[in-house]
């Protein structure tokens, strides 16, 4: 007779997480398939990015916490989240004072 295990239906859940950067903001995605907009919560407490994400069912149990401390260059009141087709899409965007600063140094 075979039991069916408990552990079988819970496990670390692991997304892979890509971060770039471009000019104006940096991207951040994370895969997290299977999952409802409901089920995924985005926080911004006292300059960390809190990302979780949980989802039970009879088949499975997804359980999905990480934090990300963020850099002075993030203009924190202009961050947007959006989830689609299984990805969860961040755009930081930088601040005006780093965008402006930005310049091409010649090397001689």
């Amino acid at each position: 007779m075979l039991i069916p295990s408990i552990f079988g239906r819970y496990r670390d859940y692991s997304p892979q997480t890509n971060v770039n950067e471009g000019d104006k903001e940096y991207t951040m995605e994370i895969t997290l398939p299977g999952l409802n907009k409901g089920d995924i919560d985005v926080k911004l407490d006292k300059g960390r990015l809190v990302i979780s994400a949980n989802n039970e069912s009879e088949q499975r149990r997804v359980s999905y916490n990480q934090s990300f401390t963020l850099t002075d260059d993030i203009d924190q009141s202009g961050i947007s989240a959006k989830y689609e087709n299984g990805i969860l899409t961040i755009h930081l965007p930088k601040t005006k004072e780093t965008i402006d600063n930005t310049r091409k140094i010649e090397v001689s």
